[in-house]
C-alpha cells in the first residue's frame, strides 16, 4: 500500500492531532490523581505508581520503536502506535480496580512510545534544520492544546467515573490515526539497511561513545525527572493546602496549556533566528528557579495560577528548540534512535521521579519535591551549554520532502 503525497499542512494536521489526543490522555492523571484515590481508596504513596507505570511502558517501547522507525520508516511506526494507543485506551473501561489500572496505563504507555520520539523523528526528517524549530513549535502547540481542552473534559467526566476519561480519549486517538493514514507520507530520507539485535546494540553504542548524543540522553532524563518531581505531588499539595477540588486544579493545567499554546510555536520560530540552544539553556535555567520557588510564592491557591503559568512559559520555551537540536546531532538514518533512547531513559527519570515524589512528598512536604525538580532543571541547563553544540547544517547529505514509495503501509 503507497502512502499519500506530501502536502506539509495537513501532514502536519495529523502529528498535531496525535499530539493532542496522545497528550490529553498522559496529562489527565495527575489532575484525577485524588479522583482515583477516593474512587478505589488507593493510598496516598502508592498514587505515583500510576504515572510511573506509564512511563515504564513508554521507556520499553521506545528502545524498539527507534532502531524499528530507522529501518522501516516513521510512518509505519507512528501508524500502527496511535492504532495500539486507541486499543490501550478503550481498555481502560475494563478496569475495575488500581491494579488493573495500573495495567493498562502500562500498556497505554508501550503506545505511547512507539508516537513521541517518532513524531519528532518524522518533523527532522520532512523539515531542514533551519524550519525544524517553527515545525517542533507547531507539534508542541498541539500538547498544549491537550492540557487546555482535554485535561478540563476529562477531569469533569473523572467525576462521574475515573475510566471514563480514558474511554473517551481512545475514540479521540481514532480519529488521529485516520488521520495519519490519509495524510502522513513516509519521508524521503536514507534508512538503515539492517535491523537485528546486533545492529540495534552497536547503535546504542555509538550513542553513549560521542559526547553530544550521550548528553543529550542525560539532558532528557534530568529534564523528566525534574517535571516528574515538580509536578506529580503539584494537585495534591493544592487540594490539602487550600481544598482545592479537581475541577479547580485542572483549571490550573488550563492555565499552563495556554502557556505552552502561545509560546511553543513562538519559540520554536523564534530559535529558527537565535538558535536552538540559547533558548534552552535560558529557559532551563529560569524554570529551575521558579520551581525552587513556587512552595514559598505559593500563600493561596489563586497564586498558583500565575505562578504555573510562568513555569509553563519557561518549558514552551526549551521544548521545541531541545528537540530541533538533539534531532540534528546525528543522520537520519540514526535520528530514530537517538532520540527514542533518549525519550526512554528520559521516561525513566520521569517514573524515577514519580516514585520519589510520594515518599518526599509525606516525609518532608511539597517544597522538597519543587527545590530537587527545580535543580534538575537547572543541571539540564548547565549539561546543553556545556556538552551539546549546535549543528550549523544537517548531517544528512540531502534531505527531501516525503514522498509516496511503494510498499510503506
Amino acid at each position: 500500500m503507497s502512502s499519500p503525497p506530501f502536502r506539509p499542512a495537513w501532514a502536519m494536521a495529523a502529528l498535531w492531532a496525535l499530539n493532542f489526543t496522545a497528550s490529553a490522555q498522559f496529562l489527565i492523571v495527575t489532575p484525577m490523581l485524588p479522583l482515583i484515590r477516593d474512587q478505589l481508596g488507593v493510598r496516598e504513596d502508592l498514587l505515583g505508581l500510576l504515572v510511573t507505570s506509564y512511563a515504564v511502558g513508554v521507556g520499553i517501547s521506545a528502545l524498539v520503536s527507534g532502531p524499528v522507525s530507522d529501518r522501516v520508516g516513521r510512518r509505519a511506526v507512528l501508524l500502527y502506535g496511535s492504532a495500539a494507543m486507541a486499543v490501550a485506551l478503550l481498555l481502560h473501561g475494563l478496569a475495575t480496580s488500581f491494579e488493573a489500572l495500573l495495567a493498562v496505563r502500562l500498556l497505554a504507555g508501550c503506545a505511547g512510545g512507539l508516537l513521541a520520539s517518532n513524531s519528532i523523528a518524522y518533523v527532522a526528517d520532512a523539515f531542514p534544520f533551519a524550519q525544524r524549530g517553527r515545525a517542533n513549535g507547531i507539534l508542541a502547540s498541539g500538547f498544549a492544546a491537550g492540557q487546555i481542552f482535554g485535561i478540563p473534559a476529562g477531569t469533569l467526566l473523572g467525576e462521574l467515573g475515573y475510566r471514563l476519561p480514558f474511554v473517551a480519549f481512545g475514540l479521540c486517538v481514532g480519529i488521529a490515526v485516520a488521520l495519519i493514514f490519509r495524510f502522513l507520507p513516509q519521508p524521503d530520507v536514507p534508512r538503515t539497511d539492517r535491523l537485528t539485535v546486533r545492529t540495534t546494540l552497536e547503535a546504542f553504542q555509538r550513542v553513549f561513545s560521542r559526547v553530544p548524543t550521550a548528553a543529550s540522553v542525560a539532558s532528557y532524563t534530568v529534564m523528566f525527572l525534574g517535571i516528574s518531581l515538580f509536578i506529580t505531588y503539584l494537585p495534591t499539595e493544592l487540594a490539602a493546602r487550600f481544598d482545592a477540588s479537581a475541577s479547580a486544579v485542572s483549571t490550573l493545567f488550563v492555565v499552563g496549556g495556554v502557556a505552552n499554546l502561545l509560546v511553543a510555536p513562538l519559540a520554536g520560530a523564534l530559535s529558527d533566528r537565535v538558535g536552538k540552544k540559547v533558548l534552552v539553556v535560558g529557559g532551563s535555567t529560569a524554570m529551575g528557579i521558579m520551581m525552587i520557588l513556587t512552595p514559598w510564592l505559593l500563600f493561596s491557591f489563586w497564586a498558583a495560577y500565575p505562578l504555573f503559568f510562568i513555569v509553563m512559559v519557561f518549558v514552551a520555551l526549551r521544548i521545541s528548540p531541545m528537540q530541533a537540536l538533539v534531532s540534528s546531532l546525528v543522520p537520519a538514518n540514526e535520528r530514530g534512535t537517538l532520540l527514542a533512547l533518549s525519550f526512554a531513559v528520559g521516561q525513566v527519570g520521569f517514573g524515577l521521579g514519580a516514585s520519589l515524589a510520594g515518599p518526599l512528598f509525606l516525609a518532608y512536604g511539597f517544597w522538597s519535591t519543587a527545590v530537587i525538580g527545580g535543580s534538575a532543571a537547572t543541571l539540564m541547563a548547565i549539561i546543553v551549554l556545556f556538552l551539546i553544540p549546535e549543528p550549523t547544517t544537517d548531517l544528512d547529505a540531502k534531505p527531501g520532502p516525503p514522498h509516496a514509495p511503494q510498499g510503506d503501509p
